[in-house]
């Protein structure tokens, strides 16, 4: 192995000198790690295409006759490429490429070009500690559709208020109107379709300002990945928002799909490329954390708390009515399955003791499905408000949340836990919250959610305890604090918090 000598000399000589040498470690990782999610990429199309069964006997027979058959691919190989004049090219091509990236490891350099007229400048960093940062995900957050979107932008108005450079990056480029105003009004810069090229241009321009990169969902993640490590040496980190291969497996354990199994499979794969390819891995929940340190031990895994709240409201008392409110934006298959079995299977058997009980289904984008179990005692809203959100968890007697698949940490629970109004959920809908079961009922049974569910609407006494468990569960777990803590750590590669999961 190459070993890197420090010169002697005086402190500053010796300074520059770690200086150069972190510069061309960094790189060199850079460079590693390109090479990992190539060949990683390479690895599933092969295992996907139609050579890759066929061969399959092949294999079991090289598998069980190691030495004789790496003989005989290799001399079949060295044939081939010998006949199709291949051989020469390769051997060409290797050393070409062995000598770039000596020359581009020796002296490590950024391009310094200036942005393109149509392209978006990186704005100044705020302060003198400030730094810059890139976040990538789907779209513009829309807040009062998606629960991850609050996430998001909690992610987003946090950095800002830490002095940091924050530039959002939409995948879709889509045209958000006045969400994305609402980010510039933050000094969030915001590259949409107003402006010019894709993100490896804007990379080439702006790449070796950017102190740190943070991707989210894992297609897009593996996507941009190769365009993020070739064009800038920043600190990356992964939100993955919820584990998608296992909400997959759920579904497909849940409805029996063969072909979702599959799907599962492959996003599993995806999502651990990216795993690797990084420098920190954010989930919302201890849980997920440690199921990625599970199955990468090598990746640094840390828990983000999704939701931050900057306070928390005084014990209440109980709501009059019999209101159940289930809230969830239905372009979430989750979301739409749950609905409907509520209606289907649980709430018959309130209205059986409770005809006057009604149910609300409150969210953005519901199906023909959700529409459809509109009714007597089951309303259905359609996309509301923040106001007009607040106003269902004001006057609503108990919160629903009947998920029967999904991953993550659920925003439409955490909103019940901090507005104090009594949750019924199930062992999906519990999933990060450690010790939620110790204050909310938690049941899978149809016949078991109906009874907590007429438990909250009948007794008082049981109704006002169980608002305030939730909001003091809220505050010890969903301060903004705690997420402040947390983010900052996990950007700088700080030491984990007490108490905070990480690997």
């Amino acid at each position: 192995m190459q070993k890197h000598f420090l010169p002697h000399g005086n402190a500053e000589q010796t300074a520059e000198a770690m200086a150069l040498e972190l510069s061309r470690l960094r790189l060199q990782l850079r460079h590693t790690r390109l090479r990992l999610l190539e060949a990683d990429h390479e690895r599933a199309a092969l295992r996907n295409s139609n050579s890759w069964w066929i061969t399959a006997p092949l294999r079991r027979f090289m598998r069980r006759h190691p030495g004789p058959a790496l003989l005989a691919r290799r001399a079949l190989r060295l044939l081939v490429w010998a006949g199709t004049g291949e051989l020469t090219g390769r051997l060409r091509a290797r050393r070409v490429a062995a000598a770039a990236q000596a020359q581009e490891l020796q002296a490590p350099s950024f391009p310094q070009d200036g942005p393109a007229p149509a392209m978006l400048p990186l704005p100044a960093p705020s302060g003198p500690q400030g730094r810059t940062i890139l976040v990538v995900d789907q779209g513009v957050p829309l807040p009062d559709h998606f629960a991850g979107a609050r996430t998001l932008l909690g992610i987003l108005s946090l950095l800002r208020a830490e002095g940091w450079s924050v530039t959002f990056w939409p995948f879709d480029r889509a045209d958000a109107g006045p969400y994305a105003r609402s980010l510039e009004a933050l000094g969030i810069s915001v590259v949409d379709h107003r402006f010019g090229g894709d993100l490896e241009e804007w990379l080439a321009a702006h790449g070796p300002r950017l102190d740190h990169v943070m991707l989210m969902r894992p297609r897009i993640a593996g996507t941009l990945l190769p365009a993020v490590l070739r064009h800038s040496d920043a600190r990356l980190s992964y939100y993955g928002h919820d584990m998608h291969y296992a909400r997959f497996r759920q579904e497909a354990e849940l409805s029996g799909n063969r072909d979702m199994l599959e799907i599962a499979a492959r996003m599993e794969a995806a999502e651990r490329r990216v795993w690797r390819a990084v420098d920190v891995v954010l989930y919302p929940s201890p849980e997920e954390a440690a199921e990625v340190q599970r199955l990468e031990p090598g990746v640094d895994a840390r828990a983000l708390p999704p939701y931050a709240f900057d306070s928390f409201p005084p014990p209440r008392l109980p709501t009059t009515g019999e209101t159940m409110l289930f809230v969830g934006g239905f372009r979430h298959p989750p979301n739409v399955d749950a609905a409907c079995w509520f209606v289907q299977s649980v709430l018959p058997r309130i209205l059986a003791q409770r005809p006057h009980a009604r149910f609300v289904v409150a969210g953005s984008s519901p199906p023909a499905a959700v529409h459809a179990l509109a009714g007597p005692q089951v309303v259905v809203t359609g996309q509301i408000s923040d106001a007009e959100l607040a106003d269902w968890y004001a006057s609503a007697r108990v919160a629903v949340a009947p998920l029967r698949f999904g991953a993550g940490v659920k925003g439409k629970v955490v909103e019940a836990l901090h507005a104090g109004l009594p949750l019924v959920t199930t062992t999906v809908g519990a999933q990060g919250l450690p010790g939620l079961a110790a204050i909310a009922p938690v049941h899978d049974d149809a016949d078991a959610q109906a009874d907590a569910v007429l438990r909250l609407l009948a007794d008082d006494a049981a109704w006002q305890a169980q608002a305030a468990a939730q909001v003091a569960y809220a505050e010890r777990h969903f301060s903004r604090e705690t997420m402040r803590a947390a983010l900052l750590a996990a950007l700088a590669g700080e030491p984990p918090l007490a108490g905070e999961v990480a690997t």
